[in-house]
């Protein structure tokens, strides 16, 4: 397949590179770096929190300021070159608008908490539509099955949300054994969709570029979750936000090894995978969604963080193997380049 000329072009590139760069400082210094309270008695430890807290806001601000036209490039991509079958690409079209009428409506109206519960079941319909539209694009097991392990978990993460703010609401919510094998399945779900990331992507970028190009790759790839692994064994303050969010330092210490070690390796699968297709034009868009898709986490607490996901699943969604001819979603996702 030739390399799509929109995704080459500059700033296309400089738009996306812009999002993932301010989207992994905000994930960084606002949402997994955190320091013990009794380390502030050091002068130098209080102005460390206070820098990173000021670089993680102004980037969520970026983060935001990019987000949002993405968005609506893919309402418009969605409707002008369908990649999803049936109406999933209205669906997409008209969920991401709503959501980027949310986002702005909760700028305006700060006190809106129904507003920011509705940005959840608002992304899961559209996201379930496109991984719908995926799986059925899809002929093979891996690309299926990562399809089917990713709306598993945005379900179960979702379910889990709506339970909460029911029981905070009324008396009626979940049992709180329901509640917690949901959150547990959504995690794992989570977690086998970061495996499945590799043999669903990468064997159609097959390596390229020199000995020390590969070096580099596998040793930025293995750094994070060399990261996680440090962090589940030593406890570290600075990664106990994303520990807590995997559970990994709940249970019997088995248990703990297990989930540990399984999110490291999804980890690297995930990031390995992108790296892999980040340097060829035609699996580019992919990559970026791949990124994106772990930046928003889980579980996604904010509409900053659903909107990612939508974007990420987008993009990964809309880009099938490559094939002898051009396909509709390549069509698609040379709009959503350059629509962004």
């Amino acid at each position: 397949m030739s390399a799509s000329p929109i995704a080459e072009s500059p700033i296309v590139r400089a738009l996306l590179r812009t999002l993932l760069f301010a989207a992994s400082i905000e994930a960084i210094f606002a949402r997994l770096l955190t320091l013990p309270a009794s380390s502030e008695s050091l002068p130098w430890i209080g102005g460390l929190r206070e820098s990173t807290g000021r670089a993680g806001d102004m980037m969520s601000w970026v983060a935001l300021a990019v987000l949002v036209p993405s968005l609506l490039g893919v309402a418009h991509a969605a409707l002008r070159f369908p990649a999803w079958p049936g109406r999933a690409n209205s669906l997409a079209a008209v969920g991401s608008l709503a959501l980027v009428a949310l986002w702005l409506s909760g700028s305006l109206l700060p006190q809106a908490p129904l507003l920011a519960a509705a940005f959840g079941p608002v992304a899961l319909v559209v996201n379930l539509a496109m991984l719908a539209g995926m799986y059925e694009a899809r002929s093979d097991v891996a690309g299926r099955a990562f399809a089917v392990a990713l709306a598993g978990s945005l379900l179960c993460m979702n379910v889990h949300a709506l339970a909460d703010l029911a029981g905070r609401a009324s008396t009626l919510s979940l049992r709180p054994t329901v509640r917690d094998a949901v959150a547990g399945a959504g995690i794992w779900l989570f977690l086998a969709a970061g495996a499945l990331a590799f043999p669903a992507f990468a064997p159609s970028a097959a390596e390229s570029g020199g000995r020390m190009e590969r070096a580099a790759t596998l040793g930025l790839s293995a750094a994070p979750a060399f990261a996680l692994i440090l962090g589940a064994a030593t406890q570290s303050p600075i990664l106990q936000r994303l520990i807590e969010g995997l559970g990994a330092e709940t249970g019997p210490p088995a248990a703990v090894v297990l989930r540990s070690g399984t999110a490291a390796a999804a980890l690297f699968l995930v990031v390995l995978t992108g790296f892999r297709g980040i340097g060829r034009p035609d699996l580019r868009a992919r990559a970026y969604g791949l990124f994106f898709l772990l930046l928003a986490g889980y579980p996604h607490l904010h509409g900053y963080e659903h909107m990612l996901a939508v974007l990420g699943v987008a993009l990964v969604s809309a880009s099938p193997p490559p094939r002898p001819s051009l396909s509709v979603g390549v069509r698609l996702e040379e709009s959503l380049l350059k629509n962004v």
